[in-house]
């Protein structure tokens, strides 16, 4: 079976469940997460998935306004591909290569990794942040907090160079995902 072929069928049920959580959002964003933990694998997953089960047991739970609001107000597109790199790519795929990893050579290797980058950092070093990327998909990590305090627009650009890796980027407290492909004219 092609490697592909799980990613696929995830993006296919994630694509239905996302039409589906506009119509219900607590029911079906309930079910999304209860089918994902049946389908996790490892400890982290089952955390993961268990925490999310927990904190949506709360019917006044802050999710329940922000799903429904993201569903409306962003472009599906751009959901399923960050949810494709953060729990496929990321957590799944990433995190068995990590595994592998963490057992062949005995340390410990994390699952997302942080950087605080300046635009003009950015620019000085660009070269050297495009190996730490590099190194960090060669160890499975697909996953990148990125804090620009000088402005997103260079760090922008450097997470389309990545589009299989999830990327949370943060400026001045405002938090934005970032998609594969071309950025939308918002976006630029």
């Amino acid at each position: 079976m092609s490697a592909v072929f799980p990613q696929i069928l995830i993006e296919t049920i994630v694509r239905k469940a996302i039409r589906d959580i506009r119509d219900s959002p607590k029911r079906n964003t309930r079910n999304l997460i209860d089918m994902a933990l049946n389908f996790s694998e490892g400890r982290f997953q089952s955390r993961f998935f268990e925490t999310a089960q927990s904190m949506l047991r709360d019917e006044n739970s802050a999710y329940y306004r922000l799903i429904p609001d993201m569903a409306v107000h962003v472009d599906t597109e751009k959901i399923i591909n960050f949810g494709i790199n953060l729990g496929y790519n990321s957590c799944t795929a990433g995190a068995k290569k990590i595994r592998a990893l963490e057992k062949k050579e005995q340390f410990n290797i994390p699952w997302s990794i942080s950087l605080i980058i300046s635009g003009k950092e950015y620019e000085k070093n660009e070269k050297e942040y495009l190996r730490v990327l590099e190194q960090g998909k060669r160890l499975g990590i697909y996953t990148w907090m990125l804090y620009a305090p000088g402005g997103t627009d260079k760090i922008l650009a450097l997470a389309r160079k990545y589009p299989e890796c999830a990327f949370v980027i943060s400026h001045s407290s405002v938090c934005r995902f970032v998609p594969r492909g071309k950025p939308s004219s918002a976006q630029k």
